[in-house]
């Protein structure tokens, strides 16, 4: 059995458009179970504990190495983006629990989309903003325009710029850093992988790459 910890940053958006109608709190509890797709890449039961955005104030950095095991600690996406961060001091205390995290603990920290771009942020790194949003199939390749994995993505805000020390584990369109290692257990991934893809067949190979990066930063 794993315990994993997600550090959700659905906070109700205020103005935000909402698929498909939905409302902020279906909203956040339907992103909460998708996040439970990673499930797929680990042969054993997962246990989860969810902390919400506007409760990162509360939170020590006590909670995470003391009361509790983690084997990960996720970071979600967000409605928000991380320049909104003086309005939403939420964002600013996430980024400082990231690098608490990342320099006071072994605990594996892995950031999907937002969770990507907050922490690249947090480490000295630079984001820009695309003109129209980038919703669909990609595909992850590698430094050689190698296809790694097809994936999910859905993102405007993208890296333009990695921190000093960080790696550069894959790609996607436009050459945007789409997999990136921050720190000795740090990890972010620009794409989506706890969705599924439309198209069955495509999923085996993706869902290995995804079990196999996974298997090797979660023991």
């Amino acid at each position: 059995m794993k315990n994993f910890l997600l550090l959700s940053n659905y906070a109700p958006k205020e103005g935000f458009s909402y698929p498909n109608g939905q409302c902020p709190i279906s909203h956040r509890a339907g992103a909460h179970q998708r996040i439970k797709g990673l499930e797929r890449y680990w042969n054993e039961p997962i246990v989860w504990e969810i902390v919400e955005a506007e409760k990162y104030e509360h939170v020590s950095l006590e909670h995470f190495t003391h009361e509790k095991k983690w084997d990960a600690i996720w970071l979600s996406g967000s409605p928000f983006n991380t320049e909104e961060e003086n309005s939403h001091p939420w964002i600013k205390n996430v980024k400082l629990l990231t690098k608490e995290l990342a320099s006071q603990t072994d605990i594996p920290v892995i950031g999907i989309c937002f969770g990507l771009q907050l922490m690249n942020e947090a480490f000295g790194g630079k984001l820009g903003k695309r003109s129209k949003t980038l919703n669909g199939e990609v595909f992850i390749t590698d430094a050689d325009d190698n296809p790694l994995a097809k994936c999910f993505t859905d993102h405007e805000d993208y890296i333009t710029s990695l921190p000093a020390n960080s790696k550069l584990l894959g790609l996607g369109p436009e050459e945007m850093p789409y997999l990136i290692q921050l720190s000795n257990n740090v990890w972010g991934i620009q794409p989506h992988p706890e969705h599924t893809l439309k198209n069955q067949q495509d999923q085996p190979e993706a869902d290995k790459f995804w079990r196999d990066f996974f298997n090797r930063v979660v023991s």
